[in-house]
């Protein structure tokens, strides 16, 4: 924690939820939120990192924690937390209470003094919550002020800036970060139910799984034909920290029905790897849908060629180009 005269700064870290989450109606949107945050805590418990706190804002979660060296472990979460679906970002920055603008601007431009090393120019995006005596675009004038009597080398630019400083005042409360780190998006795991996932030894498998996971389903793995649990495992093993760092529970795919007939697991759906498709190709899908008492999904059907590598990059966390 950081003192600046009375004022208390507490290393945060700011974890936007995706935008298809403020799209849903107030009671679905707190559900998928807590299942959000149920998500995070998850991980928090499989790497044994304790003395966290969740605070839920509108379209944020702020996690604090109370330990020494608190940046490094917030900058751990970070990382981890960008791999769960529901997230569109996160970033580690600084929030504070405040009694007045000149405050916002001051506190503002210390705490992110460091972050404009080696750099020419900048922007300040606002984003204020509640009631005020200054609008948004007085917070933007009002920091990029105060930034630029620190380091006078400094340019505003809002168009093209070398960094974005972000500053969003609630009630009474200031968070101010950069540099997020993107998250996949989609609708946290578990919000849609259950789905068997057919695994015949393909990275496909992993695309595909990859996919339901991102619309928020649970995926439980079914063995096809000749297929090992070493093997499958293999295949899988870049969902891993995707699926909260839980371990995938195996099936051989005749025993399906278990799996759908068993209330506690309750299977909706069946999605396989397939990603091309012909004549021939549809005559097998519906000999093999024809055996299936659940709806098949192939999530991979319309994915061009390069799309599937972008998709495979995604899947294993390289950052890189979006698609």
């Amino acid at each position: 924690m950081v003192v600046f005269m009375t004022i208390h700064v507490q290393p945060v870290l700011v974890v936007k939820t995706a935008g298809e989450i403020a799209l849903k109606t107030h009671f679905v949107r707190r559900y998928f939120v807590n299942k959000l945050v149920a998500g995070m805590k998850s991980v928090c418990r499989a790497k044994r990192l304790s003395g966290n706190r969740f605070v839920k804002g509108n379209g944020r979660v702020f996690v604090f924690v109370q330990k020494e060296n608190s940046e490094k472990k917030l900058e751990r979460l970070g990382v981890l937390f960008s791999r769960l679906f529901g997230v569109h970002e996160v970033a580690l920055g600084f929030s504070f209470e405040f009694d007045s603008l000149n405050e916002i601007a001051g506190v503002s431009a210390r705490v992110s003094g460091p972050w404009f090393k080696g750099l020419k120019t900048f922007a300040v995006r606002p984003r204020r919550v509640g009631n005020h005596s200054f609008s948004s675009h007085g917070v933007a004038v009002a920091v990029g002020s105060a930034v630029i009597a620190l380091n006078k080398k400094l340019k505003v630019d809002l168009a093209n800036p070398e960094m974005e400083l972000f500053v969003e005042v609630r009630a009474r409360n200031a968070t101010v970060f950069s540099n997020p780190i993107k998250g996949p998006g989609g609708l946290p795991l578990g919000v849609q139910g259950n789905v068997a996932l057919l695994v015949r030894g393909k990275k496909e498998d992993a695309l595909a799984g990859w996919l339901m996971m991102k619309r928020g389903c649970n995926v439980f793995p079914v063995l096809g034909p000749r297929v090992t649990v070493a093997r499958a495992k293999k295949v899988l093993k870049v969902l891993h920290a995707w699926n909260l760092f839980r371990s995938f529970r195996f099936t051989p795919l005749k025993e399906l029905d278990f799996l759908v007939k068993n209330p506690s697991i309750g299977i909706q759906a069946l999605a396989t790897g397939d990603a091309r498709v012909s004549v021939q190709g549809l005559k097998d899908f519906l000999s093999f849908d024809s055996g299936i008492p659940i709806p098949v999904f192939r999530p991979l059907l319309f994915y061009s060629g390069n799309d599937l590598h972008l998709l495979g990059l995604r899947a294993a966390g390289v950052r890189g180009k979006s698609f």
